[in-house]
């Protein structure tokens, strides 16, 4: 997102501008310096047991630095067939880097490139890809098709586009496809708008997926969107609930360490605020082990052992269309659906303890996102 800063302290007026808290701070256990070599971080990957790796935006030489935990450069990879037109993520897979070649924010490029790099081999090999979609030149309400966001599950790329529209609409489109061969055309599979709060609210900037396949990240600069529950390919359209950052940074690179844990990185902006990185815990937040709450939304499950019911209460300050209460398991398997009303802000009712057996943990869904999660008390 070079372009961002053509301006000084631009950036930093543009987040204070657009900050929205429609959604609960969620806070890094702990956090290290970036290097200083990479001001312009726009993707990060993991490979265990201690391995970062980064690279730079557009404008930057195109290298790919390694790194430890701690955030001291441990090696740099530098090859002529390396050529950063617009680097924006990067996939840490099977010993593999792949640094996506894939940022557009003009809609104006026909290929896309992703480079992948064997760390032990010291291999790189290329190929290109186009989105079907996409046929420039493209009037400003359909430029909704520059792809910043990526990662790799069972040997597929999932693709998520950033949204440039005028007037801005925050859809991003996803994309499920192989890296086997070269020069193929790709069509999106869903689309989902996760916000018209404005460009730093709701663009994509980064995705990522945990090392179980269980949970995925889709990042913007000012918040992580988790979901979970998804069937075959069709991540968009899981569950999903939503956090928001304590700080103000352009946050443009996602991770997972392992199953539960997220790694985020921010640009340096303007040499004041960001390039740091950022380590998340989101376990007990998805799986309902601690209280997750939507603002505006309130909501109980007491257990009535005496008449050995639950008894279920639910507000909105606005109303809210097929609200289900969805029991899932402490592995984030699904048990059990009820639609509890079609269209309402308030509803209260009651189950048979039958019903709920073996449940202990719950989301409050609105169309898929989750408005509150939570742990069933015996």
């Amino acid at each position: 997102m070079q372009f961002l800063f053509k301006k000084k302290y631009w950036f930093v007026f543009f987040l204070v501008a657009q900050l929205s808290t429609k959604a609960q701070t969620i806070f890094p256990y702990h956090t290290i310096s970036a290097p200083t070599v990479l001001h312009e971080f726009s993707g990060i990957g993991f490979i265990k047991p201690n391995r970062l790796f980064g690279i730079n935006d557009s404008g930057n030489e195109p290298q790919l630095f390694e790194m430890d935990t701690l955030g001291k450069i441990l090696n740099v990879f530098k090859d002529d067939k390396f050529k950063n037109i617009d680097w924006e993520e990067l996939i840490a897979y099977k010993n593999k880097i792949f640094i996506m070649d894939i940022g557009d924010n003009r809609s104006i490029r026909s290929k896309l490139t992703i480079y992948s790099y064997d760390i032990d081999r010291k291999e790189i090999n290329d190929f290109n890809f186009s989105i079907a979609e996409k046929n420039p030149p493209m009037k400003p309400k359909d430029k909704i098709y520059d792809a910043e966001a990526s990662f790799i599950l069972n040997d597929s790329i999932y693709l998520f586009t950033k949204s440039h529209s005028k007037p801005f609409r925050g859809i991003t489109k996803q994309y499920v496809f192989s890296f086997n061969h070269s020069s193929q055309k790709i069509s999106s599979i869903d689309s989902l708008n996760i916000g018209n709060n404005g460009f730093i609210s709701d663009a994509v900037t980064g995705a990522a997926v945990s090392q179980n396949g269980k949970i995925a990240a889709i990042l913007t600069c000012q918040k992580l969107i988790l979901f979970v529950g998804w069937k075959g390919n069709h991540v968009l359209e899981g569950y999903y609930q939503e956090f928001s950052f304590e700080g103000l940074t352009q946050k443009e690179a996602v991770t997972f360490i392992d199953n539960d844990k997220v790694v985020i990185a921010d640009e340096r902006t303007a040499g004041l605020i960001g390039g740091r990185i950022y380590f998340y815990n989101v376990s007990k937040f998805v799986n309902g082990n601690s209280n997750y709450i939507k603002d505006g939304v309130s909501c109980s499950i007491k257990h009535n052992s005496k008449k050995k019911e639950f008894q279920f209460h639910f507000s909105s300050k606005k109303k809210r269309s097929e609200i289900k209460v969805v029991f899932i398991s402490d592995s984030l398997k699904i048990k059990n659906e009820i639609i509890l009303a079609k269209q309402t802000s308030r509803f209260s009712g009651k189950f048979d303890e039958n019903l709920l057996k073996d449940f202990n943990r719950y989301w409050i869904a609105c169309e898929n996102e989750i408005l509150y999660s939570g742990k069933l008390k015996n």
